[in-house]
């Protein structure tokens, strides 16, 4: 816990497409340098471009992807100052294995990350993202598989078309949508 903060954790499952969304904001008294960090088994080999990580061992590939811009996005192994990147499967013994860390410095700061398990060789698309004060939408494309447009609330005629000819589905949680006091419910 940091004094004089409060941080909020939302989480949405697309159980069609397999893939999990993780959306974390902040609100500090102070500019603080807060640090994200996603823990990957050792012998992911790790992969960064931007805004996206992906893993490239052949028994399970990962996309993390932050939808927001702001910040720097690295990944680290067997770190010692400060100790990041390492496993350990019994006391006394550990071992190094990739941390991948997003790093943002502000009073007020958002994380929406993307992770999406893939098995082929394409790396998921993610398109259309749009951010607002209280919530997110994108499309995204896992292994051929359909699109999912998340929150969806506003679209308007011309995206609702769009989302129609792409034969993608969107989702929405009327609860989340009510508690944020977004759309109609």
């Amino acid at each position: 816990a940091y004094d004089g903060a409060l941080i909020r954790r939302r989480v949405i499952f697309s159980r069609q497409s397999g893939y999990l969304v993780v959306e974390d904001t902040i609100e500090s008294s102070v500019a603080r340098t807060w640090r994200q960090l996603w823990h990957l088994r050792e012998g992911s080999r790790p992969m960064t471009r931007g805004r996206r990580t992906w893993t490239r061992d052949g028994s399970g590939r990962l996309l993390v992807e932050q939808l927001v811009r702001r910040g720097v996005t690295q990944h680290r192994q067997g770190e010692r100052g400060p100790l990041q990147g390492w496993i350990s499967r019994a006391y006394g013994h550990h071992t190094p294995a990739p941390v991948i860390e997003r790093v943002v410095r502000g009073r007020s700061v958002r994380f929406v990350t993307v992770l999406a398990p893939f098995a082929g060789a394409a790396l998921p698309v993610i398109s259309d993202v749009r951010l607002t004060r209280r919530g997110f939408s994108f499309l995204v494309e896992v292994d051929d598989r359909r699109w999912c447009l998340v929150h969806a609330t506003h679209a308007d005629a011309g995206e609702v078309a769009r989302i129609a000819k792409a034969k993608a589905t969107a989702g929405l949680c009327p609860i989340t949508e009510a508690n944020l006091g977004d759309g109609h419910f």
